[in-house]
């Protein structure tokens, strides 16, 4: 006898049907002067670290950290970016999906699971574009000749996933219980977190583990890397390593110690390591950053 089944249709909110660009720079150079521009198809831009302006229908916006810009097609914006570098995330893609409608030319404030879905996969999708100079001394972004059609289509999936969830705490749809616990929907953090950033400032000379950290406040680790991730939208070591690349920046500039009194005062085990990941985080050496502030200042 033959069983038969149900089958459900599954009829899809939304549909990346392609990734134009993906890109995560740390930090973003700013153009020489702001400039209006119009695209056929989607961007959104998330603020991970200061603020930048953008001008939509000759009005000014602000879009602070933890918030993102969703730019519609067809519309004209201007992005007004500070003179002090900050760090953006950035992906194009085209979606011609109704849904997208809610979306248009809204800055949005992005929490937890959210924030982290749309950063792992930009930083996934840089991986598969190069920067290019366009004919107008502008820098832009192509395709690399050996990206694996798998990696963009694990993007675009990605991206599916992140504009379903964002859609469905806009439209108040619930979504499965565990991944509606994954979304932070509170303004501001807990006074943990706000706590446990504070202790990483203070002991930034410190190599901290997760252990230290869970020890001081009294509470199981695993529980305290799911809440971190869950309102900070990235891991407590990753955001450390942050706060100690950042400070080593302000005292590569600021101050006359070498790299190696700089790494001893940051913690790191060795000044080969801090320059390893100096340079995997800001995409140049300790040395080449050095070069490049003295340039700017004569």
């Amino acid at each position: 006898m033959i069983k038969k089944y149900n089958r459900f249709s599954i009829i899809k909110t939304f549909s990346v049907t392609e990734v134009i660009t993906s890109y995560y720079f740390e930090p973003y150079a700013p153009e020489s002067s702001p400039y209006y521009e119009k695209y056929t198809f989607w961007q959104i831009f998330y603020v991970c670290h200061g603020s930048v302006d953008i001008v939509i229908d000759n009005n000014v916006n602000t879009i602070r950290e933890g918030q993102a810009v969703f730019r519609k097609p067809g519309s004209s914006t201007c992005m007004v970016y500070p003179k002090t570098p900050i760090h953006l995330a950035v992906i194009s893609f085209e979606c011609k999906s109704p849904s997208m409608k809610l979306f248009g030319n809204k800055i949005l404030t992005l929490y937890g699971e959210e924030a982290s879905t749309l950063l792992d996969l930009i930083k996934t999708g840089s991986k598969l574009f190069v920067p290019v100079e366009l004919n107008n001394s502008r820098c832009g972004l192509q395709l690399k000749k050996n990206a694996p059609p798998t990696a963009l289509q694990f993007v675009g999936i990605s991206l599916e996933r992140f504009l379903i969830m964002v859609y469905s705490r806009l439209e108040n749809i619930p979504l499965l219980t565990n991944e509606q616990e994954k979304v932070n929907t509170h303004n501001g953090e807990s006074e943990l977190i706000i706590d446990l950033k504070y202790f990483m400032v203070e002991n930034i000379a410190k190599n901290l583990t997760i252990d230290d950290m869970s020890n001081h406040f009294g509470i199981n680790p695993t529980t305290l890397m799911k809440l971190f991730k869950r309102e900070v939208g990235d891991s407590i070591i990753n955001f450390f390593i942050s706060i100690k690349i950042k400070e080593a920046k302000n005292m590569i500039t600021s101050t006359s110690m070498n790299f190696t009194q700089i790494s001893e005062a940051l913690g790191f085990s060795s000044v080969n390591y801090f320059s390893k990941l100096f340079k995997k985080r800001l995409g140049i050496t300790p040395t080449e950053f050095s070069r490049l502030k003295t340039k700017r200042r004569k």
